[in-house]
This record gives C-alpha cells, structure tokens and sequence, in this order.
C-alpha cells in the first residue's frame, strides 16, 4: 500500500472536534518471531497517553473517546494484520474514525494524542521517495521499470531488429565495412527510439526521476542521445548484462542510485538555503522565526532536520503559531498547547501552498532544526 497525497490529505482533515485524535507509528519487525513482540510494545506506547482518558480538563464524551480509542488500537495490535517495515495507525472513535497506513520504510516508534491528526512523519516518507523509471539496455533492446516506495515493477520491453556480423572477409572487407556501418545505423536507430519511448513515459509528471543501466559503452551511446529534458533527470547509471533476467539486482541497484541521489539533494537545497541567508535573502532560521514566517503565510519552502519535534501553542481562532504562550499575541485569545508545534508548521506551509523537505542527512541546519525560504521578507513580530 503506497502513501499518496490523497492518504494524508484525507487523515488531516478530518474533523474531530472536541475529541482527540491518537496518532501511532510503529515499525514492524520482519523476522516473524519478534513480530510476536507487538502486543507488548504497542500496549508500551499506549501507556503514554492512557492518563489523558481519565483527565478531567476533557469532557465526559472526550475521556470516553479516548478510552476506546486505546482499546481498539490494543485490540489490532493482537491480531498480526501490520506488515513490515512499519504502520501507522490513527483513531478518534468520537468521531468514528479509524485509518491504518502501511509505510515503505521503518518509523520512529511513538504516539501522539492532539486536537489533529499527527501526519508529519507521514509527510516526510511520502516527500522522501521519488517515482523514477529504471531502464537497462543493450544495442538492440530496452527494458524499463518504475520504482517508487520499494515497489518495482516492469513496464515495458524493447526489442529492435540486429544485424549479427559474419566474417566477410572477402571482397577486400567491402561487405564487412557495409555491414558494420548497417549495424551502427541500426543501433543509433535504436538509442533515439529509446529517447522516445522516456520522453513519452516522462509526459507523466509523476514521473521525478531517470536511472540508467547496461554495459559501459552501451550506456556511454545512450547517454550521448538524451536531451537535456531527461539529463537533467538522470539520478544515475550503473553497468549490468542487459541480456540477463536481473530484476532483483537492477532493483538494488537502482535503489541505491535514487537514495544516494536524495541525500545529496537534501545537501544541495541546506547549502542553497544558507547561501541565501548570507546574501540578505528572505530567509527564516530556527524555529521562532519558521512559526512567525508560516503565521503570516511567508514560507515558499520548509527545511526540517529529520524528526525533530518540539512542544508548542497554537491560536484556534487566527492560527497563530508561538513555543509558548497561554494567549495569542495577535488576538488575545486563549491558545491550544500541542505536543509537536513543528508537524502545526509543516501543515500550515503545505496549506499555504509551500512545499516541506525533511533533511536525514548531517547538515549545517541541524542545530537550528528548521529553516524557510521566504516569499517576502518577515514583518515585525509582534
């Protein structure tokens, strides 16, 4: 089951009004002998927040909401129904509402209970993989693959019409020197029909990423044909027999291409981030001035340095975003306290028509732990 836009925006907007939500992620061993470990550990996280069912600041609806919210998500924690590497799990049975999520990739254990759904962690293994189409090829034949959140599967195969070289050595070479030219002409035929068949596939803009496999001269010729539309796309090549059935390798491969490819876009966009704050750019740095910049709706693109979280407070009535306060500055009312102020900040950049990268790399933002690209220079704070 793949995370899509759709998954997330569903879960976040669903309205609880006065009963929380719990928010669980969870990773899910692989070895099947410590899956039986799972009652136990989610029972663990559920502890955490079981207090809130009997804290009377809720009310009577609210405690009883959570109360069964807990007994539901212990109840599915029995039934061995998660598969690895991880789920994430969503209830507010005041509200009738249950979602389980299977992840591509292993989540940090933890629970939340909040006014909203906790989806940042969602946002980031859904922001994390790029949908890349892998094609490995030889002089007269192409397969291609997509690959996107460790599913891999074939889409399609190319096979073009080769001319098998004999020895001709008579006629003084004449008819080896034909044929020779036949087969180049043959082959040059073949890359730009493969240029093709990417550029038709690359009409999908889902499609991010390109990956390049095959013998070394083969992809050298290939590479010479690509125009800059889809070089600028090429995450990277690796060599393999074409001519073999390597799905499983072409896979890894490929995978460790599009990986290593991330983190070093993560780098890229950190430095140019930087680079802009030093030239008296729009910028925000640290998390006072991220809140303020996504208050007032400056936030063009949201740097987040891997999972951090932070406690913080935020204005039901004009969304106010502060670490702290029992009243909005802005409009004096009383604001709602939240375990984690920074998934309120990744959800109002995306509101807002930003755009949110989690950095999983050591970078220089990491003592600052967020970090924007502005729209417009801050106002005042106030």
């Amino acid at each position: 089951m793949m995370i899509t836009a759709a998954t997330i925006r569903r879960i976040r907007d669903v309205e609880t009004g006065e009963f929380p939500v719990i928010s669980m992620y969870l990773t899910v061993p692989v070895d099947a002998g410590e899956r039986s470990r799972i009652k136990t550990h989610v029972t663990s996280l559920l502890e955490q927040v079981r207090p809130l069912g009997e804290d009377h600041t809720l009310g009577h609806d609210a405690r009883l909401s959570v109360r069964t919210d807990l007994e539901r998500i212990e109840e599915l924690g029995t039934k061995e129904r998660w598969q690895p590497p991880a789920v994430a799990v969503f209830s507010c049975s005041g509200q009738s509402f249950l979602e389980e999520v299977q992840l591509p990739r292993r989540a940090r254990d933890r629970i939340v209970a909040d006014a909203i759904p906790w989806i940042r962690p969602m946002l980031a293994v859904l922001e994390e993989f790029h949908r890349a189409v892998v094609l490995v090829t030889d002089s007269n034949s192409a397969r291609v693959w997509e690959l996107y959140q460790g599913e891999f599967h074939r889409l399609r195969n190319v096979e073009h019409r080769a001319l098998r070289k004999r020895n001709f050595a008579g006629w003084h070479g004449l008819r080896e020197h034909t044929v020779t030219n036949k087969a180049e002409e043959l082959e040059k035929r073949h890359y730009l029909s493969v240029v093709e068949l990417l550029d038709e596939i690359f009409i999908d803009p889902s499609y991010e990423l390109l990956v390049l496999g095959g013998q070394h001269d083969k992809l050298s010729r290939l590479e010479a044909q690509l125009p800059k539309r889809l070089r600028n796309r090429l995450a990277g090549t690796f060599t393999v027999d074409a001519r073999r059935d390597l799905d499983a390798e072409v896979r890894d491969r490929a995978g460790a291409i599009v990986d290593g490819w991330e983190r070093e876009d993560e780098k890229r966009k950190v430095h140019d981030l930087f680079e802009r704050a030093s030239t008296q750019r729009p910028t925000a740095i640290g998390l006072q001035e991220c809140l303020w910049a996504a208050t007032t709706g400056a936030v063009e693109e949201l740097l987040v340095h891997d999972e951090v979280t932070a406690a913080g407070v935020v204005c039901p009535q004009d969304g106010w975003l502060g670490e702290s306060g029992d009243t909005c500055p802005i409009s004096g009312t009383k604001t709602r306290q939240t375990p984690d102020v920074i998934d309120e900040l990744t959800e109002r950049v995306v509101d807002e028509g930003g755009t949110v990268k989690h950095v999983m790399v050591e970078t220089e933002l990491a003592p600052h732990r967020v970090a924007s690209v502005l729209r417009f220079p801050l106002p005042a704070f106030p």
